[in-house]
This record gives structure tokens, sequence and C-alpha cells, in this order.
């Protein structure tokens, strides 16, 4: 598992690489991580794929490959509803803010308060 031989038969096994993964043994190639499902491997030899935390974002390869996860900065959030897996701005109009990092959420500003 996290390997595939490059020809059927073949004893040398290469190990995936990162974005990819292989969950059975003695195939003769990868399956990606999807970025577009919020899936991926970070490390070489992968035997699954992660999928990406609430306050994060998916780091993704030229192949829309999963490679890793971002913490959503301050001001933005990734949630649990995301279709595109990429942190999104909190809407101050609306009266939204958020100022800590790695959040699934925006918050409500407090009446008597506003967002700068």
């Amino acid at each position: 598992k996290g390997q595939y031989t490059k020809a059927a038969g073949s004893s040398k096994c290469s190990e995936c690489l990162v974005g990819e993964y292989q969950d059975a043994e003695g195939q003769i190639s990868c399956k990606d991580c999807s970025a577009d499902d919020g899936k991926y491997s970070k490390e070489k030899g992968a035997d699954k794929c992660l999928v990406v935390d609430l306050g994060f974002e998916i780091e993704k390869d030229n192949d829309n490959r999963g490679v890793g996860q971002r913490q959503c900065p301050a001001g933005k959030h990734g949630n649990k509803d995301q279709t595109n897996w990429v942190c999104v701005s909190c809407d101050a109009s609306k009266g939204l803010y958020q100022g800590q990092p790695g959040k699934e959420s925006c918050v409500k500003v407090k009446a008597g308060f506003f967002v700068v």
C-alpha cells in the first residue's frame, strides 16, 4: 500500500507521489487525491487521502491533486459546507468578522461596535 509497480509482474515498487495514494497491493498506478473533493496527501507513499480540516483550505498542484492544507488567516474562514475548499472573507458589510486564524465561521460584531 502507498506504492505501485510500473509494470504488471514487476517486483520493484515505487512510492506514490505527494497528492496521490494507493490503498491496494499489486497495482500499476496510484490514485489522485482530488482537491475538488477537499482531499490531499502531503507525503510520498500514502495509502489514503486526508480531508481538509475546518478552518483550512486545500493546497493543490497543477494537476488539481490535493497536496496539503493551509490555515485560513484572520479575516477569513473555512467551513464544512465549502465546495471549492478555499478560505472565504468575512462580509464586513453584514457586520461579520473573524479576528483569529483557523476558524470555520465568521462572528457577528457586538452592538455598539463596527468592523474596521
